[in-house]
């Protein structure tokens, strides 16, 4: 390693002008097979390569913290982690995250870790996990289902302007199912299935309406749609 880092410090010397660089480089890699002779019988390493050794092992040194709160990439509650001494000295020691490591800590910690584990596995283990993840999934189709209803019944109106026929005094076009279900994903941007609408037939008239609702897990015709069709001008 002393050969090389010598070798290469030769190659970025430069020789005076009108020179050459082999010479040096020659007398260079001379200058190193010396000194790795000298370390061989010695048996003692350069001051230059135990200060770049302390170097590395400084800038490598971790050290051990149990967790008081969970920290995305450290781990969980009670756990151990090996991080820098500054993050634990600047953020999670003064933060209350972390604690650093003693005998004392250690055991309470791992006694904590082992009595919860203990509460999982009475509690169901894995298929009390699976129970809470269904819960926690149904849970949340749930609000969003109620976030859509609240979109869907809350004004204003699915509006349609349509042409009046003089003769009959009714739109020229009917609004039908499928024109309802494209105008409130245009006007309030939610996709919703034409078989959600409970529309018998098209609407032939000029006026407002309540389209009831038929959404699953919801009351069927309890939720209204509110439309209006009116005279294009």
């Amino acid at each position: 390693a002393l050969a090389r880092a010598l070798g290469e410090r030769a190659v970025e010397a430069r020789a005076p002008t009108g020179g050459s660089t082999v010479p040096g480089r020659a007398r260079a890699l001379s200058i190193a097979s010396s000194a790795s002779a000298r370390v061989g019988e010695a048996g003692v390493m350069p001051a230059s390569m135990r200060v770049e050794r302390r170097w590395w092992k400084k800038a490598n040194r971790r050290v051990e913290v149990i967790l008081r709160a969970p920290v995305s990439g450290l781990g969980d509650v009670d756990e151990v982690a090996r991080v820098r001494p500054g993050r634990a000295r600047n953020h999670l020691v003064p933060g209350k995250l972390a604690t650093y490591v003693n005998a004392e800590k250690l055991a309470a910690a791992r006694e904590r870790l082992a009595a919860r584990e203990r509460a999982r596995i009475e509690a169901g283990g894995e298929d009390g996990d699976e129970a809470a993840a269904t819960a926690q999934e149904e849970e949340h189709k749930r609000k969003e289902r109620a976030t859509v209803m609240k979109m869907l019944t809350a004004e204003p109106a699915i509006a349609f302007r349509r042409i009046k026929d003089k003769k009959t005094g009714k739109p020229r076009i009917a609004v039908t199912r499928e024109n309802i279900v494209e105008e409130i994903r245009r006007q309030k941007s939610l996709n919703l299935a034409p078989g959600a609408l409970m529309l018998e037939r098209p609407i032939v008239d000029f006026g407002e309406y309540d389209i009831p609702l038929f959404i699953r897990g919801e009351p069927a015709g309890e939720r209204t749609v509110p439309v209006v069709v009116r005279e294009r001008l």
